[in-house]
């Protein structure tokens, strides 16, 4: 479960130009022209895609509720599902869910307009939150007046600034994220993987410094079209559209993929067998494991509290079309809800740790279905529902696990005096490649989980690391998915180990997704899932740095091949700058707007005609005769 699907670049001529400026040491702003071009076709289109008109008129009409009396109302009439008295996190969060049910309802989900509805709740959440003294549980009086400021002119204008910064960023990320790993190491265009942050870092000061013309032009239109009776989502995909077309000129003046993730997005239809349940094995070797982990849990515990229901399910002949696997939480919880029922049950629990179940994405070109979240609050909330229905009575699927890092989750085992049954578990995706000694490939999501998880944990010594075919610190990592895996999910932990709540929310707007599903409020429990990814970062770049540790001598180094983790690391990654997102080294956007000597004003043209005189009159100022 967990499963991350990585992509390569489209081979085309202009792809192609875009790699050879990568690897030719091009600057950002000529590799943000050529990727721009190269990507044209789906980043113009965004006038008739429904999560883009819809995210981009709730971004303007969220702060326009927010300046009337009842609040709260204002926003239900927005079909936001929302308390009497919001926080800026509830607001945000739904926000999401509003955009999701739209789209939902309209069709036409494309990554396009995942990117645009992210990055709309990142920036309302971002430039919002900077006017609050807390982010977590501001008053909501303080929520309402942070909004209402972001409906006068001149703080909109920050606020569709620091959007389209943002999405400009996802877009070319998108597409850079797939290639740029494959660029880190001696000899290549990034010598390591600070070279490759600071790229970041520098794209996103471009992008961020290209979108200036964007605060120019959305003031203005936002003036006009609030005075000329409103602004409804037509309007706003227009806006969209044109906002894009000069963002677009923009980077190219400052110096093929054609579905947006399509092919990954899918609708099921689930057939499975109930009425024979007896044993789910996926190979001999798996089955094999599982009896044994069983029989080693029976010999310390009671036998009779331990009851194991092997299932067989296979599936057909043909080979699968992919192999993520998604549809298996599905089908586990239907076995399990059977199993419930035969004991007298109504719940059932899934132990998960919470990093898998939201599983952020480790690349900006992870959208949709790549990223699968099988035990994500949201699918266990619709599996209870289902089940409930089905019954005619309450069901609960929920996962006691969902506040652990996996390092934590290991740690149990340890706890309850079990670190030898580690050794016998399997983690790994690519079951068909594993051998009787190397049982995990040591390049997919989970094996990387995996080994972080041990090692954090202080459990080295129950797994030994030639139990994966590539070691995590020295093994070779072949070009395309396994360099760009491990390079990224390095990355991504560095910068949750460091980044600030602000920055957190601003950066993942993914979150937002499963505080409807959580209990309790969602202000603590976007600090819960902030705290969660923060631990998970710090074990991984702990471990990065005890790696780097263990393999400090001048021979070792110089006998690491070029592709392996620690041959594209210099210094301990902990050392590296903390994340901090660009809002949080800008002015507020009173600030910026009290500094804005722009006048937005819109001033009425009136004008009479008099039939006696045959003349008309225009303001107090202009008379001409009427020819």
């Amino acid at each position: 479960m967990g499963h991350q699907h990585l992509g390569t670049l489209p081979g085309s001529r202009k792809w192609r130009q875009v790699v050879q400026l990568i690897s030719g040491g091009a600057d950002v702003q000529d590799i943000a022209a050529a990727t721009s071009a190269a990507a044209e076709n789906q980043m113009v289109d965004a006038s008739n895609d429904p999560a883009v008109k819809h995210a981009v008129w709730l971004l303007t009409q969220i702060p326009a509720a927010a300046r009337k009396e009842d609040f709260a109302s204002e926003l239900r009439k927005l079909d936001l599902r929302i308390s009497d008295r919001p926080t800026l996190i509830e607001v945000a969060a739904a926000m999401t869910d509003a955009v999701d049910r739209y789209v939902g309802k309209t069709g036409g989900r494309t990554d396009l307009g995942e990117m645009a509805q992210l990055s709309a709740v990142e920036s309302l959440n971002a430039v919002a939150g900077r006017e609050l003294p807390d982010l977590f549980g501001a008053a909501p009086e303080k929520t309402k007046a942070a909004l209402s400021g972001l409906g006068t002119v001149k703080q909109f204008a920050v606020l569709a600034r620091d959007f389209f910064s943002r999405l400009s960023r996802r877009q070319l990320s998108y597409f850079l994220s797939r290639e740029l790993s494959q660029h880190v190491g001696v000899n290549s265009r990034f010598h390591t993987i600070r070279d490759h942050r600071d790229f970041e870092n520098a794209l996103d000061l471009h992008c961020r410094e290209a979108s200036r013309i964007i605060k120019e032009f959305s003031g203005e239109w936002f003036s006009k079209h609030t005075y000329e009776g409103g602004i409804n989502e037509a309007k706003a995909g227009r806006f969209a559209h044109v906002a894009f077309h000069k963002l677009r000129e923009e980077l190219r003046h400052r110096s093929q993929m054609t579905d947006m993730g399509a092919e990954w997005r899918r609708k099921f239809r689930f057939k499975i067998p109930v009425r024979r349940p007896d044993s789910h094995q996926g190979s001999k070797m798996i089955a094999s494991k599982q009896n044994t982990l069983v029989a080693a849990l029976r010999e310390r515990t009671n036998p009779a509290s331990l009851f194991y229901v092997p299932v067989t399910i296979n599936k057909g002949q043909e080979e699968a079309t992919e192999f993520t696997q998604r549809s298996r939480s599905l089908m586990f919880a239907t076995l399990g809800l059977i199993v419930a029922r035969m004991f007298g049950r109504y719940d059932l629990s899934f132990y998960e740790n919470g990093i898998v179940s939201i599983n952020l994405p480790i690349a900006e070109h992870v959208l949709g279905a790549r990223a699968s979240r099988t035990t994500h609050p949201r699918v266990f909330r619709d599996c209870s529902q289902l089940f409930s229905l089905l019954l005619s009575d309450k069901f609960t699927v929920h996962n006691p696990y969902l506040w652990k890092t996996k390092s934590e989750v290991v740690r149990v085992l340890a706890d309850r005096q079990c670190p030898d049954l580690v050794a016998g578990t399997l983690s790994c995706t690519r079951v068909r490649e594993a051998t009787k000694r190397k049982r995990h490939c040591g390049v997919c999501s989970q094996c990387i989980d995996r080994r972080f998880a041990i090692l954090a944990a202080g459990m080295a010594a129950h797994e030994p690391a030639d139990n994966y075919a590539v070691d995590l610190f020295t093994g070779a990592h072949d070009p395309g998915f396994a360099l760009t895996m491990i390079e990224s999910y390095v990355i991504r932990a560095q910068k949750l180990a460091t980044m600030s709540e602000q920055a957190f929310v601003a950066a993942y707007g993914q979150v937002f997704r499963a505080l409807p599903y959580l209990p309790g409020s969602a202000d603590q429990n976007i600090r819960r899932i902030w705290d969660l990814h923060r631990r998970h970062g710090q074990e991984v770049i702990s471990v990065v740095d005890g790696g780097l540790k263990n393999n400090a001598g001048v021979t070792q180094a110089l006998e690491l091949p070029t592709s392996s983790l620690l041959a594209m690391i210099v210094s301990p990654v902990a050392k590296q700058p903390d994340y901090v997102d660009p809002v949080e080294a800008e002015p507020t956007a009173a600030a910026q707007a009290a500094a804005d000597p722009r006048d937005f004003t819109v001033e009425p043209l009136a004008f009479a005609v008099d039939p006696s005189t045959r003349k008309s009159q225009a303001g107090d100022r202009i008379r001409r005769e009427h020819i």
